[in-house]
């Protein structure tokens, strides 16, 4: 959701520096990038869950 609502900031952005309305272009680009280095960084910390432990098997092992 957060990253859809970034790509439609991107095309409102870009339509304001075609048009060169800098007062709002300029915000909008530093809040788009501010949103992109806020999801970067979640897609690198978060987890989502705790991996299972490993079950090793004695099988075929000479001992």
């Amino acid at each position: 959701m957060a990253s859809a609502v970034l790509v439609a900031l991107v095309s409102v952005q870009q339509g304001l520096g075609e048009a060169r309305v800098l007062a709002g272009h300029m915000p909008l680009g530093m809040a788009v990038f501010g949103g992109a280095t806020a999801l970067t960084y979640r897609a690198f910390t978060q987890r989502t869950s705790t991996p299972a432990p490993v079950v090793r098997s004695r099988q075929g092992v000479a001992g």
